[in-house]
């Protein structure tokens, strides 16, 4: 089971990037509630949002909204054909309120592998919009994610309660220079299993190092 060190969640900007690790030493037993999906769903048709500000173009990949549960923490992975920082992230929620922590981490190599789970940033999402709609988080408010060309890197999110709406199955969502592999849900940091075949529903928005 692993052991998370205590970090202190910014009550505003996050200014820096916290230094608490998460060392599993085993992957706990996976526990599957579902047939799991035979094939995944096709993202290759969904069409990345370009923004074009200054000198940078910033692109946003999201998955499909087509959620069924709602869980507390979710696991995917994200590959880039070019090194890009993720410069923004947006989820949907199934709740109003404000104030909403909603931790990060990453991990080198893909969510099902056994491996060192980093406390990117905490941020707190100051109003759910209520279920299903999509709460992007400012840029301002979240400390930009390098993921370096070629390298499959995981993404954990987690909430204290069950906010975050999943969808049924396996999906791979891209454009010509990212791809979103899901998913996974996960309770308590894996203390408690893990469920296959979960598609989160958000998206990530990123530019070109």
């Amino acid at each position: 089971t692993p052991t998370e060190q205590t970090t202190k969640v910014p009550s505003d900007l996050p200014t820096e990037q916290p230094t608490a690790t998460i060392e599993p030493t085993e992957r706990p037993t996976e526990e599957t509630t579902m047939e799991p999906t035979k094939q995944p769903t096709s993202g290759d048709a969904v069409q990345p949002i370009i923004e074009r500000t200054g000198h940078s173009t910033s692109r946003t990949l999201a998955t499909p909204m087509d959620y069924k549960w709602m869980k507390s923490e979710v696991t995917f992975d994200v590959i880039a054909n070019e090194t890009v920082k993720i410069t923004s992230i947006s989820v949907r929620m199934n709740r109003t309120g404000h104030g909403i922590p909603l931790e990060i981490y990453t991990m080198k190599g893909s969510y099902d592998s056994t491996g060192t789970w980093i406390h990117r940033q905490t941020v707190n999402i100051p109003e759910g919009l209520g279920e299903g709609a999509l709460y992007v988080v400012p840029r301002d408010h979240f400390s930009p994610i390098e993921v370096p060309a070629g390298i499959r890197t995981a993404f954990h999110l987690k909430m204290m309660e069950e906010n975050l709406l999943v969808g049924e199955g396996f999906g791979v969502f891209r454009d010509e220079i990212m791809t979103i592999e899901a998913g996974e849900s996960v309770d308590h940091f894996f203390s408690h299993g893990v469920k296959e075949d979960y598609i989160w529903n958000g998206a990530l928005t990123y530019e070109l190092v």
